[in-house]
């Protein structure tokens, strides 16, 4: 009789490490499978909205348009020089502002990071506003 509530006792105590030893792995297992998940789930966004294939063209297409706005800045402070002292200071203060404005598109476009189309589309339309703005002031 004693062997036999030793062989239960063993035997008990064996699936009891056997099962919490399978425990502790299933919640690494689900532990890995929720980052995989995750990791999926913002790549499937990033191919259904397509932003991965026109963010580069989009950056590029800004930084061309920036530096283009750049150079007409440059020309615009050497009209400057030739203009009068009243009309001068004017346009030195335009010509800040305007610097001003590149230099924070130049942050926005450096440091924008996709956060869902909604906001994208968003980024896209208002970044395209202050481009118009910049260039019909140097006109």
């Amino acid at each position: 009789m004693k062997f036999q509530y030793f062989i239960v006792t063993v035997i008990s105590l064996l699936a009891m490490a056997i099962l919490s030893g399978f425990y502790i792995n299933q919640d690494g297992k689900a532990k890995v499978l929720q980052d995989d998940g995750k990791h999926s789930q913002e790549g499937l966004k990033n191919t259904e909205t397509g932003f991965d294939k026109e963010w580069p063209l989009f950056k590029s297409d800004a930084e061309l348009n920036i530096n283009d706005k750049e150079a007409g800045i440059a020309d615009f402070k050497v009209k400057i020089k030739t203009t009068g002292k009243d009309s001068k200071a004017k346009y030195e203060k335009e010509v800040t502002v305007l610097e001003q404005n590149i230099s924070g598109l130049k942050k926005k476009i450096n440091e924008y990071k996709f956060e869902g189309n909604d906001k994208w589309e968003e980024f896209k339309l208002e970044f395209s506003h202050k481009m118009e703005v910049i260039e019909r002031a140097l006109e």
